[in-house]
């Protein structure tokens, strides 16, 4: 959401490139996406790094209503706060969606309205004809700790599509899993990003592998163009 030129990655950790699993006419079961309990994922990120990503401990019921933080440290843990926070949250449909970020390295806090769709129930898969998922959303974006002050806000447009089962393999090993393909486009007062990001969920495990590029434009002229990739290297608390 910020509009300053970003410095870009260097390599992405090594993967093993996604291949076609078995086609499967099921429809996406978001529930079975929703990990019961306390866990913590690390994955391998740009530049060779690891990021830790806990989840707090969810209730024995995918249920509507549910609230539930994801956290982010990078370099697998120590002090400090968290560089990001999630409140994620399961909406009336029983889809998964973003409530609200908290993003110390941008500082910025950032609000949605309705909660962002991350993961649709029952979303058919590309390949069998079905539409992608739509959904207007309004962002509101906070300067970090304050949220009696604006810095921008306006409308997103997010869509999501369930590509359909790959394979795919990390450093934690070989995975079967649902390939999503979203894209959110902001619309930020005077600037424009598009987010478009691929991701790799695993039944009972979550994500295990994701790629993605933010471009905003302002005034006409790109002032951000980021990628970033992520593979998970190890997970504890759930059961491969």
């Amino acid at each position: 959401c910020a509009t300053d030129t970003a410095i870009k990655p260097t390599a992405p950790a090594p993967v093993v490139a996604p291949v076609p699993a078995a086609k499967t006419q099921t429809p996406l079961d978001a529930g079975k996406l929703t990990i019961s309990g306390k866990h913590s994922h690390v994955y391998d990120v740009d530049g060779g790094g690891v990021m830790a990503v806990s989840q707090d401990a969810l209730p024995d019921c995918h249920c509507a209503g549910r609230t539930w933080w994801v956290r982010s440290v990078r370099g697998g843990g120590g002090g400090g706060p968290p560089e990001h926070e999630v409140r994620m949250t399961i909406d009336a449909s029983g889809y998964i969606a973003v409530a609200e970020e908290i993003d110390r390295k941008e500082k910025v806090e950032v609000v949605y309205t309705p909660a962002r769709v991350v993961i649709p129930d029952k979303l058919p898969i590309q390949a069998s004809g079905g539409a992608a998922y739509e959904q207007e959303v309004r962002m509101v974006v906070h300067p970090l700790g304050d949220r009696s002050k604006v810095r921008a806000s306006g409308t997103a447009h997010n869509q999501i599509r369930y590509v359909g089962d790959e394979e795919i393999t990390t450093a934690a090993g070989t995975f079967t899993a649902r390939r999503l393909s979203s894209t959110l486009t902001a619309h930020l007062g005077t600037a424009t990003s598009v987010d478009s990001t691929e991701q790799w969920w695993v039944d009972g495990i979550g994500l295990v592998f994701e790629q993605s590029r933010e471009v905003t434009h302002a005034l006409g002229l790109k002032v951000r163009d980021n990628n970033a990739t992520m593979g998970l290297r190890s997970f504890e608390g759930v059961a491969k």
